[in-house]
Parts: structure tokens; sequence; C-alpha cells
């Protein structure tokens, strides 16, 4: 998903444009055989010509594609609401409420800030400034239980995203991380705990960085689990690992 206080979907654009090209090689393809002047049916003829009958429904067509695809792309953008006790989804903190709004002064200056506090973590908050684009759209909407479930009985088959060079897997793994993207979290979690397991069977141990984007992606999936499947930290954390197992190991 996708940003600012709209749910907007980061992979949405390309897909529009995708799409967009495919409904234009369809308009292409049918409007080809359009004549520049559409022959009239003379009075001996009951039917219209063929070029007519083969190139008139192009149009309703192109232009219903279009309006299906755009109003898709409209409907990620409906703005995300940041008032107080509104729950939001924040990456690396996980699902935390915004219990206050209200001036600080920071510095010399008096700025108005967010009041965030992780709903899973004790004496922790966050104050984020509302001039803050860039922190603020990193905050997402909490998904819904369909959405949730749904994520969680698809990750057997998420694909594993492991890295060999260990800059370049930790630079990637941190842009998951601070993306918010549940899918790649998904895969983040199942990648580096099949990688663990398949060390321990060695007598290794992950990389303390490893370990610590490990642990990450599992607290940002765990604390939203329990919140929006109403269930116990344990049994959602036993529940995910249930399904990873499910998983062949990965490829290295």
């Amino acid at each position: 998903i996708k940003d600012g206080n709209t749910r907007i979907l980061r992979e949405s654009a390309p897909l529009f444009s995708h799409a967009f090209s495919i409904a234009s090689g369809i308009f292409i393809r049918l409007v080809r055989p359009f004549p520049a002047v559409l022959p009239l049916p003379s009075r001996n003829r009951t039917r219209p010509s063929p070029a007519y009958r083969e190139t008139v429904p192009a149009f309703p067509v192109f232009f219903a594609l279009v309006f299906l695809v755009s109003s898709q792309h409209r409907e990620v953008e409906r703005p995300m609401p940041l008032r107080k006790n509104a729950i939001v989804f924040y990456p690396t903190y996980g699902v935390c409420k915004i219990c206050d709004i209200s001036q600080k002064l920071i510095g010399s200056d008096t700025i108005e800030c967010y009041h965030i506090h992780p709903l899973y973590e004790k004496n922790c908050s966050v104050l984020v400034p509302t001039t803050n684009k860039k922190a603020i759209s990193r905050m997402r909407r909490v998904l819904s239980r369909q959405e949730m479930s749904t994520l969680l009985r698809n990750m057997p088959a998420q694909p594993t995203i492991w890295i060999e060079n260990a800059t370049a897997r930790k630079k990637r793994y941190e842009e998951i991380l601070e993306s918010g993207d549940r899918q790649a979290l998904s895969s983040l979690a199942k990648t580096l705990y099949l990688r663990r397991r398949t060390l321990k069977e060695q007598g290794k141990k992950l990389l303390p960085a490893d370990e610590q984007s490990l642990q990450t992606a599992e607290k940002m999936l765990h604390d939203e689990a329990c919140h929006v499947l109403g269930i116990e930290h344990e049994q959602a954390l036993d529940f995910i690992l249930e399904q990873i197992q499910k998983s062949d190991s990965p490829s290295h």
C-alpha cells in the first residue's frame, strides 16, 4: 500500500500505467481497420458493413476499461484520518494510538505534534510534528480482520527475499521495515525465520543485523494480528510460526 494523509499504494502508479497501455493496445488493434469514412449502408444492404461491425464496439470497450482502471486508482486515495484517539500502524512501532495533538516547544519553536503511543509497548511514546510529511507518510491504516486473516493464510505462499550480500541485504530489509508494507514484512519474517532454522541445524546463528530485522518484523506483524483479531500475543506468534513452517526452506 501505499502517501501523506492518503492510503496510496506505491505500486498503483505502475499498475495504472500498465493497465492503460493494455487498454490502449486493444483500442488501436480494434480501430486500425476503421476507414476514414464509414460506408453508408445502401438500400440493398440490410446489415452494417464488416468494418462498422468490427470497429464500433472498440469505443465503449476502450472507455469502459479506462474508467474501470481510473476508478480503482482513485479508490486507494481516500484520506486516512489522523485525529485524537485514532489507531494507526506506524512502522517499527507497530499498532499505535494518537493520544493527543498539541503544541510542543521544540528548541525555540512551538510546533503542533501528534502524541503517539504504541499499544503493545509500555513507557514508550513518540512525538511526530504535524509538519513532518515524511514521518506522517509512514503512518498506515490498520488492516481489517479479513485482510489480516488473508495475509496470515497466504504466508506459506509468500516468496522469500534472501540476499547474499550482507550490506545490500541490510539496506533492503531496512527499507521494508520502514515502508510498513505488510506483504513485504511477512516475506521478510518468513525468510529470516527459515534462514535461522537452517543455520541452527548447522550450529550457526543469524548475523545480529538479520536477527534484529526478524524481531522487528515479527513484532509489527504480531502486534497488528493481536489488535485486529483480538487474540493474545502468544496465540498470534504461534499461528504465524505455524504458517511459516508450512513453507519449504528457501534455497540460498
